[in-house]
C-alpha cells in the first residue's frame, strides 16, 4: 500500500498478556487524552509462546510480526513483540508516531531489535547518523570488552555494530584495559574522528578515562593518549569533549562517587592540549552531585555533555538518581567552562514528570543536530543493564532554557 490512509478513531481494543500491562497501559493513557477515546480491555493467556499486544482500531485483527501495518479494508493496527521491552518501546513509538498529532498514516514497519545502548552518543557527517556505544555482553554483567559504532539514515533503523576499538587488540604499550570498557563518545574535531571513553586499568585497578582517533566516523580508532589521562587514584568515568567560543578543547569528566571520601560523585573540567592527547592545567571541580535541587541526597554524577546557545550562555546536561529513578538534569553557566554553574530545578527527563513519553526512568544524553537541522537529544532508558534503548526527542531552546518538545 503506498497512498496514504486516514484512520478515523472510534473504537480501540487491547489485547494483552499480563507481563504487557504496563505497555498497554501507556497506549490507554496517550489513546484516552488524545482522542477522548477509553479503550476497551479484553485480557487472557491467548499465545503462550508469545509476549504480545495487539492494538483493533475499528476492524478485526490479523497478527503481523514487528510491523505496524494500516490495511485500508480492516483498518487494523497489529505490534507484537518477542520480549517486554521490545514491545513497550514499539508501543511508544506507535503513539507518538501514529497518533500523537494526527490519525493520518501511511503503511510503515517498526524496527522490532529497538536498538539496546548504553550511554548514547550520535554525530552527523556525509548525510548518515554515527552512533557510538560499547559493546556488551550478552550474558550481563560487566564484561564488556570495546566500542562499536552504528549508522542509520533516520535515526530507526541501524546497521549492524562495527568495531571501532578492541581492548584484546590494542598492542600499544600504554593501554592496559581489562574491563568496564563505558561511555563511549564520538566527537568530529579538526578533521579528524575521536571517541571520548571509559575503561578500567589493570595498573591502578581504576576507571579512568581517554581517547582514542579515526580518519573516519566508522573507521579503527587508536589510542593517542597515555592510557589513563585522569589522576591514577581517581575513579573517572563519562570523559568528554568541549570546545569553547575560541577554540580551545576542554575534557569533562566525572570523578565517581565510589572514589570520593564522603561517597558524593563530582563533576570535573581541564583544558586540553591542542591534539587532545593529554590534559593542560589544574582540574577544577565544577559541581557535586547533591548540588541537585532535585534530590540533594543524590550521589551520582554521570554523563557531563555541554551546549553553547549563541548568546555564549552554556547549558550542561548531566545525569543522577531523582526520587523517581535514573534522569537527566541541566546546569547553566553565564560564565564560561568554569562557571559558576546553576543548577535547574526542573529536570529535562525523568520518570512520569509529562506524559507517555516519560514512562520509564533514563538518562545519560548527548546533543545533536538532526540531518534536517533540528536540535536533538539522545538518552538511554530504562536505566537496566542489557535492556537500555536508545530514545532521541527534539529540544526546545526558548529562552535559552533546554526542554524536550
Amino acid at each position: 500500500m503506498n497512498d496514504t490512509k486516514t484512520i478515523r478513531l472510534s473504537t480501540l481494543t487491547l489485547i494483552y498478556k499480563e507481563e504487557t500491562r504496563e505497555a498497554a497501559e501507556i497506549i490507554k493513557a496517550a489513546f484516552s487524552e488524545k482522542h477522548g477515546i477509553v479503550p476497551e480491555e479484553l485480557f487472557g493467556d491467548i499465545r503462550k509462546e508469545e509476549n504480545f499486544i495487539q492494538v483493533k482500531i475499528d476492524g478485526e485483527y490479523s497478527p503481523r510480526r514487528y510491523t505496524i501495518d494500516i490495511d485500508s479494508k480492516k483498518s487494523t493496527v497489529i505490534i507484537v513483540g518477542d520480549d517486554f521491552e521490545t514491545l513497550y518501546y514499539a508501543v511508544q513509538r506507535f503513539v507518538r508516531d501514529l497518533i500523537e498529532e494526527s490519525a493520518t498514516v501511511a503503511e510503515c514497519s517498526i524496527d522490532s531489535k529497538m536498538l539496546i545502548v548504553s550511554d548514547p552518543c550520535i554525530i552527523t557527517y556525509n548525510g548518515k547518523y554515527y552512533l557510538s556505544k560499547f559493546i556488551a555482553a550478552p550474558n550481563g554483567g560487566n564484561a564488556v570488552k570495546g566500542y562499536d559504532i552504528l549508522t542509520s539514515d533516520n535515526l530507526y533503523d541501524w546497521s549492524e555494530p562495527v568495531h571501532a576499538f578492541i581492548g584484546e587488540e590494542c598492542t600499544d604499550p600504554n593501554f592496559d584495559g581489562f574491563d568496564n570498557y563505558w561511555a563511549p563518545e564520538i566527537c568530529e574535531y579538526k578533521g579528524k574522528f575521536y571517541i571520548f571513553a571509559t575503561y578500567k586499568s589493570k595498573a591502578s585497578n581504576q576507571r579512568g578515562c581517554a581517547v582514542f582517533r579515526s580518519d573516519k566516523p566508522d573507521g579503527k580508532y587508536e589510542l593517542i593518549t597515555k592510557g589513563h589521562i585522569t589522576p591514577p587514584d581517581w575513579s573517572c568515568i563519562d570523559n568528554s569533549l568541549y570546545v569553547d567560543e575560541n577554540g580551545d578543547p576542554w575534557m569533562l569528566f566525572v570523578h565517581e562517587w565510589v572514589s570520593m571520601p564522603d561517597k558524593i560523585g563530582s563533576m570535573c573540567a581541564c583544558r586540553m592540549t591542542d591534539d587532545l592527547t593529554d590534559l593542560k592545567g589544574e582540574i577544577t571541580t565544577l559541581f557535586y552531585a547533591n548540588d541537585a535541587p532535585w534530590n540533594p541526597k543524590n550521589n551520582v554524577t554521570d554523563g557531563p555533555f555541554i551546549y553553547r546557545f549563541e548568546s555564549g550562555k552554556l547549558a550542561m546536561i548531566w545525569s543522577g538518581c531523582a526520587t523517581n529513578g535514573y534522569c537527566l538534569g541541566v546546569a547553566y553557566s553565564e560564565n564560561g567552562v568554569l562557571g559558576p554553574w546553576v543548577q535547574d530545578k526542573e529536570l529535562i527527563y525523568a520518570k512520569g514528570i509529562r506524559d507517555y513519553r516519560f514512562g520509564r526512568d533514563g538518562g545519560h544524553g548527548a546533543i545533536f543536530k538532526s540531518l534536517d537541522g533540528r536540535l536533538m537529544l539522545s538518552i538511554h532508558g530504562p536505566n537496566q543493564y542489557l535492556q537500555k534503548a536508545l530514545h532521541c526527542f527534539e529540544l526546545d531552546i526558548t529562552g535559552e532554557v533546554l526542554r524536550i518538545k
